[in-house]
């Protein structure tokens, strides 16, 4: 990549956060929680977005976010007031900003006759605040001049009048680094800007210039350093280098130093201003470093695999060393087990690297339920808590569709409309809560409403309708609300954009569980519908218990892992259709085998002989899985086994063990289905013998 693509995927890169900022200050002016820095901070993304564009000739961009900008500085000057009317043509206006940024990222032509609908109502807006004074307002009247008057004052008439503040005499140190120039600053622009603060002088260092021979032109050699005498405060320093503070070191200190003679500091053309000195030893703090650093992503993931690798090297280094036996090794194998502990506290801050808030999802929420909402006629809120979650990169970019529907849902099926809510006795604006936690080692999203809840009538009845279910079918109302997730389910009357085709809650299931995660619904009646989804912290990394079944090694997730038992042979029995269950402090749960499952064996071993794992499905059942014998609990590097062999029936994935053999890692939802279908073919030949 040359320099110039370089600096503009730097850009966009910006670009990018730029207008996630501008997002979440447009959330908080449509939730009214808002100050002036919320304001500033909208208003710098779109002023910086042009900056940027102006650089490398994207007109189109340039000249929208112009008059985006010029909105918003009548809103910052407080001429126009914020309200929903604003927020609205606000929101309209950063999508068609990121549409132009996506159209100069991708060499589309943005041709300035490009137009959107909102640039209308942006001028409109701009236009409708009536200027505090016009030319009329200005009548001319000759005033005489008293030279006299323009006399210098003297040092006693000058204490005595009072009305010029105190200076303060600042020391400033300014060192652009190499991203300083290669965004397309130019330091004489920072130095003239301090120059209208007050009387200053300036020397520059150029004592780190090397030779001419080896000399880049686009790094950053010269500081600077300026003596200022001015009224203006700190914080009024800071804001000149408000732009560039993360690409050059900067510091700024107040000398007790009395201020220059007025005749001394008279202002100087620039050029003249400049001496070149070599400075004497800095007594000035620290400069202030940027926190972050940006690396791209591919890095972060390449990293993450060769850490990977490290974890099955250091596995195998192992394995082979418990093999030799031998008592002399027993120092070796202490210091195997300190590199176990290292290489795994890598991988977690590693893995640490590539997590971010789930705030970047949530953030985009909350204008989805104010349109769908006013799309549907009703006042809902939406209430967020834990956005400052973090969760791996992979899992939040797979994220937004589940939950778009999920909210969609809760909107379209669950909130009513504010006459039905005050016949209720409710609040006419109902409300949506989202969160997201860390709990027992997952990432957990709940969202509930405030609805009138799952009618399970009404559920049942298309059920049955539909033929998803049989007929008088007992089921609990875990089971019933369970019903929305079935593909083709829907209990909207017509069809309308929103629903009624049956696509939506299905593919939450899918996406979720895809995602290596559960998500289960409850509900009450006229109270709301609650759903909760449980998601591992990371798609490249497992805590699982790996166990033996037939000679082949297989590992069970942890986070599904209940508790583990040797079934006694008066705990175990037969149901009708031959399913084997066990006896559990009063319940029955279902048990299978999973050397028959997978194939691995024909007949099922003795379940006195085995030992049972009690693991938790999505939907809260539970289920017993019978292995020969359990090897240890492991952390594995998770391997896609779809994209290096094929889709096997029963697993998820894959990982290397120690030895170098593969492990398959077991996909419980996919083992139940199969297990009901062997059923359910057992269940049909009986009836084909018996008849």
């Amino acid at each position: 990549m040359d320099d110039d693509a370089s600096i503009r995927a730097i850009f966009f890169s910006e670009c990018e956060e730029q207008i996630a900022a501008l997002d979440l200050g447009l959330r908080k002016f449509s939730e009214k929680d808002f100050d002036a820095e919320t304001i500033n901070s909208v208003f710098r993304a779109v002023h910086s977005i042009k900056g940027g564009a102006g650089i490398f000739g994207f007109e189109a961009v340039v000249e929208f976010a112009h008059v985006f900008e010029s909105v918003l500085e009548l809103v910052r000057g407080g001429d126009l007031e914020i309200d929903d009317r604003i927020v609205t043509v606000l929101y309209a206006a950063m999508d068609a900003l990121s549409d132009l940024v996506y159209r100069a990222e991708n060499t589309v032509q943005n041709d300035a006759v490009l137009h959107f609908p909102v640039t209308d109502e942006l001028r409109a807006l701009a236009t409708s605040v009536e200027p505090v004074e016009t030319a009329d307002d200005f009548v001319f009247e000759p005033v005489a001049l008293d030279f006299a008057a323009f006399d210098e004052p003297s040092s006693d008439e000058t204490e005595q009048s009072g009305q010029e503040p105190p200076k303060t005499s600042w020391i400033i140190t300014f060192s652009p680094r190499k991203s300083f120039y290669d965004r397309g600053n130019d330091a004489s622009h920072i130095l003239a800007a301090l120059r209208t603060l007050g009387d200053y002088s300036v020397r520059l260092d150029s004592t780190k210039l090397p030779d001419l021979g080896t000399l880049d032109p686009h790094d950053g050699w010269l500081s600077w350093s300026i003596i200022l005498d001015t009224t203006a405060t700190e914080a009024a320093l800071w804001d000149v280098f408000d732009w560039v503070s993360e690409d050059a070191s900067i510091t700024i200190t107040a000398q007790s130093a009395a201020p220059v003679p007025l005749a001394v500091q008279t202002p100087q053309p620039l050029p003249h201003k400049i001496e070149t000195a070599r400075p004497e030893a800095p007594t000035q703090p620290t400069p202030r470093l940027s926190p972050t650093i940006r690396v791209d992503l591919a890095r972060v993931d390449g990293l993450i695999n060769l850490v990977g690798e490290l974890v099955i090297g250091q596995a195998a280094l192992k394995d082979s060393l418990q093999k030799l036996g031998s008592t002399d090794t027993a120092a070796i194998r202490d210091s195997i087990d300190t590199l176990g502990r290292l290489t795994r506290d890598l991988q977690d801050g590693v893995m640490n690297v590539r997590a971010q808030p789930i705030q970047t999802v949530f953030q985009r929420l909350d204008r989805l339920v104010r349109e769908t909402a006013a799309s549907l006629g009703k006042d809902v809120r939406l209430v967020i808590h834990g956005s400052e979650t973090e969760v791996d990169r992979s899992i939040i970019e797979q994220l937004s569709e589940p939950l778009t529907h999920m909210l969609r849902n809760s909107l379209d099926h669950g909130i009513e409309t504010p006459q039905q809510r005050q016949a209720a006795d409710k609040d006419p604006c109902g409300t949506i809560h989202i969160s997201a936690c860390h709990r027992s080692g997952r990432v957990v999203i709940e969202i509930r409403d405030d609805g009138a809840g799952i009618n399970r009538a009404k559920v049942r009845q298309i059920a049955e309708a539909k033929h998803l279910i049989e007929k008088d079918a007992s089921l609990s109302d875990i089971e019933l609300d369970a019903l929305i997730f079935l593909p083709g389910f829907s209990t909207t009357d017509h069809v309308t954009d929103l629903s009624g085709r049956g696509v939506g809650m299905d593919v939450v299931k899918r996406a979720i569980t895809a995602l290596g995660g559960r998500v289960s619904v409850t509900s009450r009646a006229h109270r709301g519908t609650h759903f909760i989804i449980s998601l591992p912290l990371t798609l490249a990394v497992l805590e699982g218990m790996a166990i033996s079944v037939a000679g082949h090694v297989l590992i069970v997730p942890m986070t599904s892992i209940i508790e583990t038992l040797r079934p006694a042979a008066h705990a175990l029995s037969q149901v009708l259709d031959r399913r084997t269950v066990l006896s559990l402090r009063g319940t029955y749960v279902p048990v299978l085998d999973i050397g028959v499952l997978l194939n691995f064996r024909a007949h099922e071993t003795d379940p006195t002989q085995s030992v049972a794992i009690i693991v938790e499905m999505e939907d809260g059942t539970r289920v017993g899985l019978f292995a020969d014998s359990i090897i240890n609990n492991m952390q594995v590097v998770i391997k896609s086994i779809e994209q290096n062999y094929r889709k096997v029936a029963g697993i998820s994935a894959a990982t290397i063990m120690g030895d170098g053999k593969v492990a398959l890692i077991l996909d419980l939802e996919a083992l139940c289905r199969m297990s009901l279908a062997r059923s359910t073919i057992h269940s049909l030949d009986t009836l084909a013998g018996n008849a």
